[in-house]
């Protein structure tokens, strides 16, 4: 739950949507940019416009395609991305002596652990029930305690894991969504 579809799956990937101002990221006030900057369709993968009305703009993100791909996963990027945004301008008035790094990192951290909290201590109870969240001590930790790290945790996964819940994520998204148009 590292917000890979806003910040990216490497260490550089979010150098090609910050404004390095602010510590904020690119955006515009559709979210997209306009139809003469976007990249031919080829060069993005998942880009999936289409051809009659209404057209959709495909979304330029760290990880190239997820945020074009469905439109929860838009809907997602986009309310994370914004909220990255907000977290910067907050921080940058709290701390006008930070720089653009400093406030980048911080709303990055703020955004990735709000994210972290939403899945833990929603979705997954939702899910699995607190019962066995409880017994594999995987929900929030209450107010005021903390988890430690554990520098000798083995934080890999088994394939069969990885290939079960990527089936069980992909039977959440619905088939068809409606389109409200202004």
């Amino acid at each position: 739950f590292d917000l890979s579809h806003v910040y990216g799956n490497r260490l550089n990937d979010t150098e090609k949507v910050r404004e390095h101002r602010g510590g904020r990221i690119k955006s515009s006030k559709t979210a997209t940019k306009p139809p003469e900057e976007l990249p031919p369709k080829a060069e993005v993968p998942g880009c999936n416009v289409r051809p009659e009305p209404p057209r959709f703009k495909c979304f330029d993100s760290p990880d190239g395609i997820r945020a074009s791909q469905h439109p929860a996963l838009q809907a997602l990027h986009v309310a994370f991305h914004r909220r990255h945004n907000m977290h910067a301008t907050a921080l940058s008035q709290v701390n006008p002596q930070w720089g653009d790094e400093k406030l980048f990192q911080e709303a990055r951290r703020l955004s990735i652990a709000e994210m972290s909290t939403i899945v833990f201590g929603e979705y997954l109870p939702t899910i699995f029930g607190r019962k066995l969240l409880n017994h594999f001590r995987l929900g929030l930790a209450p107010m005021g305690k903390f988890t430690k790290y554990d520098e000798h945790l083995n934080p890999s996964t088994i394939q069969e894991f990885i290939t079960a819940s990527g089936r069980f994520g992909h039977s959440n998204i619905n088939e068809q969504f409606r389109v409200l148009m202004n």
